[in-house]
């Protein structure tokens, strides 16, 4: 079976991620740091958006995959892949040193875990029905 849905969710986040990834190296670049973010608050925070990216990105994919190739539905997946990918661009907007409950960072984490989630769901509804 082709993964269509992850495929193309999968392209999108790596172009996000490569867009946070640039923005690390850009960051490092003008402060002179090359390994942590040494007093750098920026920096820190930068670090943390690509982590939290690299954290949860690879498996929300990995379930999407597995629910896919599983034979989940497909408009419930499309579904999933939207929130995802809208979560993940979103997401960095709301991560501020200042506010951690901020609307966005929450929206875009309360997306990120009901797209697993949503997988999960048809990973077992395909594995147990």
């Amino acid at each position: 079976m082709d993964l269509q849905i992850t495929a193309l969710s999968a392209a999108v986040l790596a172009i996000v991620f490569l867009v946070l990834t640039f923005g690390v190296i850009k960051a490092r670049t003008a402060a002179g740091i090359s390994i942590l973010h040494g007093d750098d608050m920026s920096l820190a925070l930068k670090m943390r958006v690509h982590g939290n990216f690299a954290e949860f990105v690879p498996l929300a994919l990995i379930l999407m995959a597995l629910a896919e190739n599983a034979g989940g539905n497909k408009t419930a997946l499309s579904v999933a892949a939207v929130i995802l990918v809208i979560s993940r661009i979103i997401l960095p907007f709301g991560l501020k040193v200042e506010n951690m409950t901020h609307p966005v960072r929450i929206a875009g984490n309360v997306g990120t875990h009901l797209a697993m989630l949503i997988c999960v769901v048809l990973i077992g509804l395909t594995q147990f029905a």
